[in-house]
C-alpha cells in the first residue's frame, strides 16, 4: 500500500471546511430562501469518499497495491472536494454581499459612517478582494495545481466574510434606515403640501382674474 498520509489528511481536512462551511450557510440569517443553488455538497462529498475507497482497497477488498490507479483516485476525490468548497464559498459571499446591500441601500455614505466609522476604508474594500481572489481560482489556476495554495487562498475569503459579517451592525443600521425613510417621508409630505399651495394659489388667483373679467 503506497503511503497517503499527506493525501488523507487533505481529504479530510477538506470535509471538515466543507461540513463547517456548509452548516454555517444554510442556518445563518443572511441566506435569502429566494436564491436557487445547485450546489450539493454532501452528494459531492459521498462521491468523494467512493473515489477514496476505490483508492484504498481493491475489487477484493484487499489494501490497494496499484500506484497509478491510488493516485488518480486520490485525485479525483480531491477535485471533488475541493470544487465544492470552491463554489460553497463563493456562494456565501454572494449572500453577504447581498445582506450588506440590502442593509446600506438608499443610505448615504455618510450615514452609514456614523454607525460603522471605518466601513468604507477598512470593510468595503474586502469585498473587492474576495471578488478577485474568486476570480483567479476559477479562471488562473488549475483544479489539481497547487492544492494547499488553493485551499489557504479559499480559508482566506471565508475569514474576510467573516471580518464583513462582524463589522455589519444590523440592528444600528436597520434603525438608520428607518428614521432615514421616515425623514425623507417627511420632506416629501412637505413638498407635496408646497407644491398643492402654490397650485391652489395659482388657480384662484386665476379664477378670481376671470371672475373680474367677465363682470359687466
Amino acid at each position: 500500500m503506497p503511503d497517503v498520509t499527506g493525501e488523507i489528511k487533505t481529504l479530510s481536512g477538506l470535509m471538515k471546511k466543507i461540513r463547517r462551511l456548509y452548516v454555517i450557510a444554510h442556518n445563518n440569517k443572511i441566506v435569502n430562501e429566494k436564491t436557487l443553488t445547485y450546489i450539493q455538497p454532501l452528494l459531492d462529498m459521498r462521491y468523494a469518499w467512493e473515489h477514496f475507497s476505490d483508492a484504498l482497497l481493491d475489487e477484493e477488498g484487499n489494501w490497494n497495491t496499484d500506484t497509478q490507479m491510488v493516485t488518480e483516485e486520490l485525485a479525483n476525490a480531491r477535485a471533488h472536494l475541493l470544487r465544492r468548497y470552491t463554489d460553497l464559498t463563493e456562494w456565501r459571499y454572494y449572500q453577504i454581499k447581498v445582506f450588506a446591500y440590502n442593509l446600506t441601500k438608499w443610505l448615504k455614505k455618510e450615514e452609514v459612517q456614523l454607525v460603522i466609522p471605518k466601513y468604507y476604508a477598512d470593510i468595503f474594500p474586502l469585498f473587492g478582494e474576495v471578488e478577485r481572489t474568486i476570480i483567479d481560482l476559477k479562471t488562473k489556476s488549475p483544479e489539481q495545481k497547487f492544492v494547499d495554495k488553493r485551499i489557504e487562498l479559499l480559508d482566506q475569503v471565508n475569514d474576510k466574510c467573516e471580518i464583513i459579517l462582524a463589522a455589519l451592525d444590523e440592528s444600528a443600521l436597520r434603525e438608520l434606515r428607518r428614521k432615514s425613510s421616515a425623514y425623507r417621508a417627511h420632506l416629501l409630505v412637505s413638498l407635496l403640501k408646497f407644491v398643492v399651495t402654490a397650485v391652489a394659489s395659482t388657480l384662484i388667483g386665476m379664477l378670481v382674474q376671470y371672475l373680474l373679467q367677465s363682470t359687466p
